[in-house]
């Protein structure tokens, strides 16, 4: 009898772990990899919305991050960054549909793929999609400012946002195609 509860045991403490959805580790921040460490916060943090959860099943879209000033233009950074949170969604659970593989969307090489002053709406029912991820990056003298939103495609409202702040070093230079820049 002690037997067969001690295999009992042994064989729920295997099967209930595989049962669970645990969330993807996240990434120890460190200097080399803080962007990801960041990234994947935003991602986490834009899904756990309190104005009602998202559908796992159901794409979401996630389009390039780009320059507040410039909303028609990207960089390294904002596609980088946008990557990053994709890849954070699937690995999480959700369904996320791939931009580069369609033509509707504003796709221009080396910028990225934008929707922030397109309609939402639109592009989102053609995809079948019940969310976009868009944002935006602003170059400060010491880090860049990102924000990120989920829009709701049906009616384009913000069902959440999340800002951060990334220290300014050499990559980030180069992503945001400012290399040469002395900002120290």
């Amino acid at each position: 009898m002690k037997r067969v509860k001690a295999t009992l045991a042994v064989v729920a403490l295997l099967v209930l772990p595989a049962c669970s959805n645990p969330p993807p580790r996240m990434v120890e921040p460190t200097a080399a990899n803080d962007m990801i460490f960041s990234s994947y916060a935003a991602a986490d943090r834009l899904v756990q919305t309190p104005q009602g959860g998202l559908d796992r099943t159901k794409p979401v879209l996630v389009t390039s991050l780009v320059s507040i000033n410039r909303l028609e233009r990207s960089s390294g950074l904002g596609r980088l960054i946008a990557e990053q949170i994709s890849s954070r969604l699937v690995s999480s659970g959700y369904t996320v549909a791939e931009l580069k593989l369609r033509n509707s969307i504003l796709i221009e090489e080396g910028k990225g793929e934008f929707i922030l002053s397109r309609d939402v709406r639109e592009i989102s029912r053609s995809r079948g999609a019940q969310a976009v991820i868009a944002g935006t990056y602003a170059v400060g003298a010491d880090s860049v400012y990102v924000n990120v939103r989920l829009i709701r495609a049906s009616d384009s409202k913000i069902l959440s946002a999340y800002d951060y702040a990334l220290r300014m070093d050499d990559n980030i230079l180069y992503l945001v195609g400012a290399r040469f820049r002395d900002i120290r």
